[in-house]
């Protein structure tokens, strides 16, 4: 395994773990034990995030095999009960 190749899969791993962490519940859990109460613009967010970060695995190259990830991501990010 060449070097660029590793620094490539560390890259796309470091990329998809964080993007899982900030759209998941993480930053509803933070925002209420540090501010109080999660405003509604919260999923907003979340969903634009996912909006831009689709567009982003079509743009950077080193991302690129993270886009159908993005997607579903994208598609299951409805609102929960």
């Amino acid at each position: 395994m060449t070097t660029t190749s590793l620094a490539a899969k560390r890259t796309m791993t470091m990329v998809a773990w964080a993007v899982v962490l900030l759209a998941s519940d993480l930053p509803n859990v933070l925002w209420d034990a540090l501010v109080g109460g999660v405003p509604a613009w919260l999923f907003w967010a979340k969903v634009a995030f996912l909006g831009l970060f689709v567009v982003l695995t079509l743009v950077w190259t080193r991302i690129r095999p993270l886009w159908r990830y993005a997607v579903v991501l994208l598609c299951f990010s409805g609102p929960s009960a």
